[in-house]
Parts: structure tokens; sequence; C-alpha cells
């Protein structure tokens, strides 16, 4: 498995009380080239930008980031925080830094490899990602491990709903 695939199974893994779905999308890469990418690692502006989301604010305008105007990011690409929205979002303005570790980043690997995810950006952007996926979006369900149902599943953009805890062949 490559590392994103282990990152949705290590998600999976530890939740075991909650269904878990694993959407595995296939987009051209002359879609991705063709955005303007920011990167966002862990360190001072990730920590400050995972905690005002967790928060559910939007991060202040003082970023020194393409997020707005002409030059906007429309794909952000980082490390995941691997702590529930509450306990971020319980962390007082004045220890952000130094209460946000580098044992907030989800890993994998022992510990060895930092998971990333994408963020597309903007309506635009997502209507644009919709048509590159159109038809090669394939999700994986899991329900919690104390239910007897399970759906492995592509799914057919066209339909207006799954329905769970059916089997349907892959």
């Amino acid at each position: 498995l490559g590392p994103l695939k282990r990152t949705a199974y290590l998600h999976k893994t530890g939740a075991r009380s909650s269904e878990i779905w694993i959407l595995s999308v296939q987009i051209k890469k002359k879609f991705v080239d063709s955005l303007r990418i920011e990167e966002l690692w862990y360190g001072h502006d990730w920590k400050a930008f995972v905690w005002h989301c967790r928060k559910t604010e939007i991060p202040p305008a003082s970023y020194n980031r393409p997020w707005k105007g002409d030059a906007a990011a429309e794909l952000i690409n980082g490390h995941i925080c691997r702590n529930t929205s509450k306990l971020i979002a319980n962390i007082k303005a004045e220890n952000v830094q130094t209460g946000i570790t580098d044992a907030n980043v989800l890993t994998i690997d022992n510990d060895h490899f930092k998971s990333t995810q994408w963020y597309f950006v903007g309506l635009e952007v997502m209507a644009r990602f919709n048509v590159e996926a159109k038809g090669k979006i394939h999700i994986e369900f899991s329900p919690p491990e104390n239910s007897e149902t399970s759906t492995h599943a592509p799914l057919d953009t066209t339909a207006s709903k799954l329905t769970s805890g059916t089997k349907q062949q892959e």
C-alpha cells in the first residue's frame, strides 16, 4: 500500500465505533498541474491555521499566504492534524504554538512518515474537480465493528444516494 492508502487505513483502525468512508478519486495530473498549489506543512503557520479551522474561524488576514485574490491557492497540500476539533479548539490562543506539537501530526509507519491531505479551494475549482472526477470515484465503506454489514461499491456519480448495508459487486 502507498502512504495515502496507509493513512486511510490508519484512520479506519482508530475508529472502531464509527463508519469509515474511504474515497479514491482518479483525476488527471494535467488538472492538478493547472492549479495554483500552496503547501502548508507542520510549523508555525500550520499550527495557527489548524487552530483557527478547528475553532471554525477564518484565519486572520495577517497570514503571509496567498489565500485570497488573483493568486489565491486552488489546492492546499499539507500535513493532517490527528486530534479532534474539540481538543484543538480548547487550546487558548496564547498557547497555540506550544500546545500543538509534532505529536499532533498524523503519522504512519511507526511515526516515520507524516500523512498528508489535499484541500481543493473555491467553488470554481470544486466544479472543475467534479467534472474531472465524474465516473472515477470509488467508495470503500466500513461500518462500525459491531455492525454486521459491509459495503464496497464504486460510486455512480449520477446516483442520488448509496444504500447503506447492501453488498455490491466490485
